[in-house]
């Protein structure tokens, strides 16, 4: 086994990012200054240099592997990959190849359909019913709901193409509606200075109220976020800190206990460790007994912006840090404590809300609209953006199909992540991968 020359043709942001993992994972040195960006396909070509054994190579039907032997110039081998790759799929000029004929060890491994695409973030319908959207949240129902304000909870109606049709609302008379969750059975509005209320909504989308509490400690708290771990449900309560609530099987609410460490509060999210509240002064993490009573444990601030909002994936938690962007963190799952990974910011504009589908991170900002990122080890790296006039963007959630945005005074957004296929043909290059090519 000796040591390769392989240019690697690969389709889009994130099958070249899992790639370039999987070859780092692999002790895989990739030259990064010979990743090549295809403007008109959207494609990434890569050279890298390996110890490479045949029989383990797993070759995509969206990549294009050519291998040759590491005596030939790196530079030559990648130029005129890549413009087989990009030009001429289906046959090979001779006359090319010959151009490393000093070395008849040449193989060339394909499959026989190559496909290129790219995934775009694809705006795609949106309504308005007043007041001033703050929040959303759907479920795979195929229906979407909203806080929005002075116009209260907002259900909507989602067909297979995103398209959303507005169902019902409901406001109780008292207090901004800024934040919406839902458990599956019941849907949840934090509603400012109204307290947090529960809801039911049949499958046609029609909001029932169930019931409404409020509980504050003479700080005239302000109900934010809501948000709930499967057992209790939890709200940020501006300056009333976090507040913890048990729902009984018909939607009743019942008020727990309350921490407050200081600033305040905006967001609140919960995982099966801790729950976390953004607040003003950074991110605060929590823990919660089986009876729901909550404990702080730590805080952290980097910068001096305000955290509006804070969502986990189970490995990472995210913070819409304001101003000062993205804040990305591990958190230690025995004592708390938040270790900051990374920061972006690289739109500029401020941050409100996030949250990810597995695949992607979204973020609903001030003057960028909806920005979406994929995320390694830690670190963020932006891929796209939509902004639709009207409002900025306030409030960001999905589900197995589409994503929603919401605007503080332009409403709701779907938006969908579109695959354009950029070229597709079949290559019979090689017939017998096993045999070099005889020049």
């Amino acid at each position: 086994m000796t040591q390769q020359w392989i240019v690697e043709s690969i389709s889009g942001e994130v099958a070249l990012s899992t790639r370039l993992n999987e070859l780092r994972d692999a002790g895989t040195g990739v030259d990064y200054d010979k990743i090549l960006f295809n403007t008109d396909t959207g494609d990434y070509t890569i050279l890298y240099l390996t110890d490479y054994e045949p029989i383990d190579f797993r070759v995509s039907s969206s990549s294009f592997v050519f291998v040759i032997s590491s005596d030939i110039d790196a530079e030559r081998i990648f130029e005129s990959a890549a413009d087989m790759v990009f030009e001429s799929t289906s046959d090979i000029d001779e006359s090319l190849l010959r151009e490393f004929s000093s070395s008849t060890d040449i193989s060339f491994i394909t499959v026989s359909e190559i496909n290129w695409y790219h995934i775009d973030l694809t705006f795609i319908d949106s309504d308005y019913q007043g007041g001033t959207y703050e929040d959303t949240w759907a479920d795979n129902s195929g229906l979407v709901y909203a806080a929005a304000g002075s116009e209260g909870l907002v259900s909507y109606s989602v067909d297979g193409i995103g398209n959303m049709t507005f169902v019902d609302s409901d406001h109780r008379g008292s207090g901004d509606y800024y934040g919406v969750w839902g458990d599956g059975t019941y849907i949840y509005a934090a509603c400012g200075s109204g307290g947090l209320r529960s809801y039911s909504a049949d499958g046609a989308g029609n909001l029932t109220y169930i019931d409404g509490i409020y509980h504050s400690v003479g700080n005239d708290a302000t109900y934010r976020d809501v948000w709930g771990d499967g057992t209790y449900l939890y709200t940020a309560t501006d300056s009333d800190g976090l507040q913890s609530f048990s729902v009984d099987g018909s939607g009743n609410l019942t008020f727990i206990n309350q921490s407050y460490n200081g600033g305040n509060y905006y967001g609140v999210y919960a995982d099966e460790n801790f729950v976390y509240a953004a607040t003003v002064s950074g991110l605060k993490t929590h823990t919660v007994d089986v009876d729901g009573n909550i404990t702080f444990k730590s805080t952290a601030h980097q910068g001096s912006d305000w955290y509006f909002d804070v969502w986990g994936d189970g490995t990472y938690i995210y913070a819409a840090s304001y101003g000062g962007g993205i804040k990305v963190y591990s958190v230690n799952v025995i004592n708390g404590v938040a270790t900051l990974m990374s920061t972006n910011h690289d739109g500029g504009s401020d941050v409100f809300d996030i949250w990810g589908d597995g695949s992607y991170i979204y973020a609903a900002c001030s003057g960028d609209g909806l920005s979406r990122y994929t995320v390694d080890s830690g670190v963020l790296t932006h891929i796209d953006s939509d902004l639709q006039s009207g409002g900025n963007y306030s409030g960001v959630f999905g589900d197995d199909n589409f994503i929603y945005a919401t605007a503080n005074g332009s409403g709701i957004y779907s938006y969908a992540l579109v695959e354009t296929q950029e070229f597709a043909a079949t290559s019979n290059i090689v017939s017998d991968i096993q045999s070099d090519i005889e020049l």
